[in-house]
């Protein structure tokens, strides 16, 4: 099941968001468990945030997607853009990640938003997601550059 997440999510939310994170290139990055507790808080309790929890039949949250919604700096018009998605790793390739865009694209349009944007920077299987994400129907429109500094 696909919900929004409430405050009582936020620590299974901060853990298997860390447990993500463990994985990717970020893990060589320092890690402040408490800015990511309060981050999590704010976005649920953001009217622009957008926060979506995946649970199993036993209510397990198994995968999240954190994302916001902002005006555009040129003009009026809204766009959503997805800032973190997790899925606990025995559950990658299952039917949950595309519930969960789903569902965040469903949202972001009652919200307002005009474009929905989604991305991916972990560095884990990057030519998979983006194959998700064109055949659920995003349209690749840039790329994503780093350059890591001493």
């Amino acid at each position: 099941m696909i919900r929004k997440a409430t405050k009582d999510d936020i620590n299974s939310i901060v853990e298997l968001g860390i447990m993500v994170w463990s994985e990717t290139r970020y893990a060589e990055y320092d890690l402040d468990i408490d800015k990511v507790w309060a981050f999590v808080d704010s976005m649920i309790g953001y009217e622009d945030g957008i926060v979506l929890v995946a649970e199993n039949s036993d209510g397990e949250i198994i995968g999240g997607i954190v994302a916001e919604l902002f005006t555009q700096w040129f003009g009026n018009s809204r766009a959503a853009q997805d800032l973190a998605i997790f899925i606990k790793q025995e559950h990658r390739g299952s039917p949950t990640i595309i519930k969960l865009i789903n569902k965040y694209k469903e949202t972001a349009q009652e919200l307002g938003a005009k474009d929905i944007m989604i991305g991916i920077s972990s560095g884990l299987k990057i030519d998979k997601a983006e194959t998700l994400f064109k055949r659920l129907g995003f349209k690749q429109v840039g790329s994503l550059f780093s350059l890591e500094c001493a």
